[in-house]
């Protein structure tokens, strides 16, 4: 009877073994999986903010490109103004101070603040 005893606590206890290896598995994998969603949504989100940098940036050298055409169009065309030289004067000035002409039609980025770019 003993030996009858013995041999059901062991198939029991065998039997709540695996019941809790299975749970750990089952736990493990469901954390796993949630843990990547979120990766997932972190990187998604990452990868769109990036993208509107870019579609910024894409915008602003188009734009610049087509300032700079229509500026030697005038320049070829030998017709140049007061006004247009007074405007070159001051996109020269602009240029000399901070590196680069048309700084009015370059957009800034999102969190760009010139005080710790050095500028």
């Amino acid at each position: 009877m003993n030996d009858k005893n013995e041999g059901l606590n062991e198939r029991l206890a065998h039997r709540k073994r695996i019941q809790r290896m299975k749970t750990g598995l089952i736990l493990f994998i469901v954390t796993w999986m949630l843990a990547w969603m979120l990766i997932s949504v972190a990187l998604i989100a990452k990868v769109n903010s990036l993208q509107d940098q870019i579609d910024i940036i894409t915008k602003n050298t188009i734009r610049s490109q087509q300032v700079e055409q229509q500026e030697n169009q005038v320049e070829k065309s030998g017709s140049i103004s007061q006004a247009d030289g007074k405007e070159k004067s001051e996109d020269a000035f602009l240029h000399r101070h901070y590196g680069r002409r048309d700084h009015r039609y370059h957009r800034r980025l999102p969190g760009y603040d010139e005080r710790r770019c050095g500028r």
